[in-house]
């Protein structure tokens, strides 16, 4: 049975209330059982005998705690490989995914609330720790398995490098090129082939482990699962290795299309109408010296498209052949390399010779650097100069700005004095929560939206989920000094503020406030907000063309985009998108229109003469924020379910490269000078990959 102090402590941490404010907090039939109580001694020996009893149980720790307590928790599970947020001492969504991790392994109720069982188990299970700077090593691992993020997973990766067996970026994100590498490790040395690495295949990892054999470089031999495929091996009719027969490819063809040779068999399969057929000019791509294949305009089904996509991007060393249901969808190729371009998962044909040769001169994507620290972005934005503006929400209560070189610059606190900006009725320092920011076209000043306010005064903040009727506290868009890193003025806007965007000629900076369903205009001359336009449930993205006439608005609560007359400020609407169109895009001829669509994780380009989608594309699960190159050739989609960003060709929608990120890509920018993108992920990292 709980102790009469736990239901008390209970209680109070679950109401977020002082647990200092002992009389006040108490529950009704703790203070009738005070008043049976005949004096202050006795009473003294209770409260006394409470805090005994809370020593020896555990309180249940969920989300919207905070504490040292906290703090002990996701250092625990930091250091076990379940965390790897900030130690905020906050209970946010990140920890709370982490509890349930955590609790999933463990074959506990995955609830994301920390109570006594799970306590138990987790401090129980190695040394606890009430400090935050908790030692690596092996013991204090657990499992790593697929969707972690720490530094455990990087020196795993680290290990099987030095081994041969993994080819990827030292990353910290435990994704299916870390989980493949794995599996080919564990089914060379005669372990259970799981992809998890436990005890057993730690300790072979560590103590005894074979290199790679370094003539063979690949792991073509090794049966994984992908996808619920089979890969590799002799035990799936589907995919079977390459014959003795096949050539193998010289690395050191002075030609791309020579040194990744493709064979296409002509039996074509009915063509996918909804995949356009290359142009005609399009060169076929020998093998050796056979006579080049006649061109085909028949594509592979998707399914088939999709699957060859990924085997090429996550095995780049496989040479293999593949068949499909009755074999008419087939291919052979000597190294799959090529492949990442040629076969990719939403536009492919059999006449395949442009994007093999491409190879040669797209960027590969490559990562460059991976950024942690106090942080957990929502949003990053090149501020057009140099600099790089992460948002880092109420988890960290800060802006951190970092150079092209990776270094932070600056960390800037979210804290102002409301009335030295001219709101007397609030007393003392507020804290923000950035959200998302905007450069003036200078690159001068930076307009950052804040989630919400906290501080005297704030007691209805707004939601994820809300509507204008609820009556949730306004909030504040900043202005920074991109020179200073001083925040120099401050505007009331709507009720959780998201996007914020700068009209070209600097007259206007728009915000779209999710809980009130408007846009808030702000002349930046006056220095205050002028207008509110009803738009329609949960506003998001905003783009604005170049001219400064039009903004276009995604309203994620519907499947339409208002297009806003910034001279009238009349609404007008692009009707039937998609679900839930979240960010947007404007390419530099101001033609095109681009919308992710959450709630179809797909693309969608449109025809702004028209006013219709041209197609949609499928990037990944959930894609968030987008980001042209400066040419608008390539659109970069982060996917927040899938853990990766796409690169998507704009002229055919098709997308040509996949890259595994760490959990959680919410943000992405681009810098034109660097070729850089730079992608913020919200469990704690910045990525950076050449473009």
């Amino acid at each position: 049975m709980e102790s009469l102090s736990y239901l008390y402590y209970s209680l109070v941490f679950e109401a977020d209330t002082d647990p200092l404010s002992f009389e006040i907090s108490l529950p009704n039939f703790v203070r009738s059982a005070q008043l049976r109580l005949v004096s202050t001694t006795w009473m003294m020996v209770a409260i006394a005998l409470f805090t005994l009893s809370l020593q020896n149980m555990a309180i249940a720790l969920q989300v919207g705690d905070r504490g040292t307590e906290i703090k002990t928790l996701q250092a625990t599970l930091k250091s076990k490989g379940y965390f790897n947020g900030p130690i905020t001492g906050y209970y946010g969504p990140i920890t709370a995914e982490a509890v349930q991790q955590f609790q999933r392994v463990n074959q506990l109720d995955i609830d994301g609330i920390a109570g006594p069982t799970t306590q138990n188990i987790l401090y129980d299970n190695g040394a606890a720790t009430n400090t935050i700077n908790t030692p690596l090593n092996s013991a204090s691992r657990g499992l790593l398995k697929y969707g972690q993020n720490n530094a455990h997973v990087r020196e795993l990766q680290a290990e099987l490098k030095q081994l041969g067996y993994f080819n990827g970026p030292i990353s910290g994100y435990y994704g299916t090129l870390t989980e493949a590498a794995v599996r080919t490790f564990q089914a060379t040395h005669g372990l259970q082939v799981d992809g998890v690495v436990g005890p057993n295949t730690r300790d072979r990892i560590q103590n005894g482990a074979q290199p790679q054999p370094t003539s063979s470089n690949n792991t073509a031999n090794s049966p994984f699962q992908l996808d619920g495929f089979t890969v590799g091996g002799n035990g799936f009719t589907d995919l079977e290795p390459t014959p003795d027969s096949q050539p193998a490819p010289s690395n050191d063809a002075a030609n791309p299309a020579d040194a990744f040779p493709i064979q296409v068999d002509p039996a074509a399969s009915p063509a996918d109408p909804s995949l356009d057929p290359l142009p005609d000019s399009a060169a076929s791509v020998t093998n050796d010296d056979d006579p080049p294949p006649a061109p085909i305009a028949a594509p592979f089904s998707r399914a088939t498209q999709r699957f060859i996509a990924q085997i090429a991007d996550e095995q780049p060393n496989i040479a293999f052949a593949v068949s499909f249901g009755n074999g008419s969808d087939r291919f052979v190729t000597g190294q799959s390399r090529a492949v990442e371009t040629v076969f990719r998962a939403d536009s492919f044909t059999r006449n395949a010779a442009p994007f093999a040769s491409s190879t040669a001169t797209e960027p590969s994507m490559e990562l460059q650097k991976t950024i942690y620290g106090n942080i957990a972005p929502k949003s990053i934005v090149h501020s057009g100069r140099g600099l790089f503006f992460a948002q880092n929400m109420m988890y960290s209560h800060s802006i951190t700005v970092y150079d092209r070189d990776f270094n932070l610059v600056k960390t800037i606190a979210d804290s102002v004095d409301l009335q030295k900006f001219g709101y007397p009725q609030y007393a003392g320092i507020y804290r923000g929560s950035p959200v998302e920011a905007s450069f003036s076209h200078s690159g001068q000043y930076a307009w950052v939206s804040n989630y919400q306010m906290y501080g005297a005064g704030f007691n209805h903040p707004g939601s994820d989920k809300c509507t204008p009727t609820q009556g949730t506290d306004d909030s504040f868009l900043y202005r920074i000094n991109t020179e200073t890193f001083a925040i120099d003025q401050v505007i009331r806007v709507g009720s959780v503020p998201k996007f914020v965007a700068t009209t070209p000629d600097n007259r206007y900076v728009l915000v779209t406030n999710w809980c009130t369903d408007d846009l808030s205009i702000v002349d930046v001359q006056q220095g205050r907000e002028i207008q509110r336009v009803e738009l329609g449930r949960y506003p998001r993205g905003i783009v604005v063309d170049q001219q400064s006439r039009t903004a276009y608005v995604a309203i994620m609560g519907s499947q339409n985009i208002a297009q806003v007359d910034l001279a009238t400020f009349q609404v007008d609407w692009i009707e039937n998108v998609g679900r839930s169109p979240r960010h947007l895009n404007l390419d530099p001829s101001g033609r095109y229109l681009y919308t992710s669509l959450n709630g179809e994780s797909q693309v969608a380009k449109i025809d702004l003469e028209t006013r219709r989608v041209v197609t949609k594309t499928a990037t990944g699960n959930a894609p968030r924020s987008m980001i042209l190159s400066d040419d608008g050739d390539f659109l970069y989609v982060v996917n927040y379910h899938s853990n990766t960003m796409a690169k998507v060709r704009t002229a055919t929608m098709e997308v040509v490269k996949t890259v595994d990120v760490n959990d959680k890509p919410i943000g992405i920018t681009y810098d034109p000078e660097t070729h850089q993108v730079w992608v913020s992920c919200y469990s704690g990292s910045i990525m950076v990959f050449s473009a």
